[in-house]
């Protein structure tokens, strides 16, 4: 069976739909992030909750919903976490805060960070990192789904010598899994790429072949952008989260 992986869409409605198009009957996973930064939060809630088979806690999500965790924002981020918070229906805020933070499955788990406490959202970067991750428990199927850097990554266990390689994935890329070894695999982002690719990122698991496909989809960021500057989002907090959409950093 097949399933298409999202994460990070930081209610940017433009990418989602851009994204939900090209994948039109496959089962949806949402890796988290679902709002925060972009200005159609409940829009892009109301969407994945008609379309999304699971989807995992972010970090954004709680502090949008609640302001737990705004505190360790920068402050652009804060600014939109706390516009968002204003924006929310009741029903979405409600919706946000019952996320799970772990998804598992015989052969896969889903969580937004690193499966080593997910609920304090922590990053899988580099060696270190993903060495304290690809030790937990949630991490010991085949292979663990996350997003939050908005990069897509694979952190890549071989057994039984117990050696780490990272890939960062360019482009359409297609990666096989195996069996002897256990995967930390960052799908990328939808709303807000960091990997100076601005197109919408997300990717294909397909679990009887064990193969991870990553796929790029072009948006109209220009009319997101707009949107955000015709919100009522402060004017340097609009900015900045406009100029990081057009750079895909």
């Amino acid at each position: 069976m097949k399933f298409a992986l999202i994460s990070d869409i930081h209610a940017n409605l433009e990418a989602l739909e851009a994204v939900l198009a090209r994948i039109p009957d496959l089962p949806v996973l949402c890796l988290g992030d679902t709002v925060g930064y972009g200005v159609q939060p409940n829009e892009v809630i109301n969407r994945i909750r008609g379309r999304a088979s699971h989807v995992i806690m972010g970090n954004h999500d709680l502090a949008c919903a609640d302001g737990t965790g705004i505190d360790e924002f920068n402050p652009v981020s804060a600014c939109a976490a706390q516009w968002t918070n204003h924006q929310l229906s009741q029903a979405s805020i409600d919706w946000l805060l019952g996320l799970p933070y772990v998804v598992s499955t015989p052969t896969f788990a889903l969580v937004h960070g690193s499966p080593q406490d997910p609920e304090r959202f922590r990053y899988v970067l580099n060696w270190s990192q993903a060495r304290f991750a690809l030790d937990c428990p949630d991490a010991h199927k085949l292979v663990t789904f996350v997003g939050h850097s908005h990069c897509p990554t694979v952190f890549k266990l071989t057994l039984p010598n117990d050696e780490i390689t990272i890939t960062h994935v360019k482009d359409d890329q297609t990666m096989q899994l195996r069996t002897d070894s256990r995967y930390i695999v960052n799908v990328g982002s939808v709303g807000q790429p960091r990997d100076r690719d601005p197109r919408a990122c997300y990717a294909v698991y397909d679990d009887e072949s064990l193969s991870v496909s990553w796929h790029r989809v072009p948006y109209d960021i220009t009319a997101t952008q707009a949107r955000i500057f015709a919100s009522t989002m402060a004017p340097g907090a609009a900015q900045a989260i406009a100029d990081r959409l057009a750079l895909g950093q």
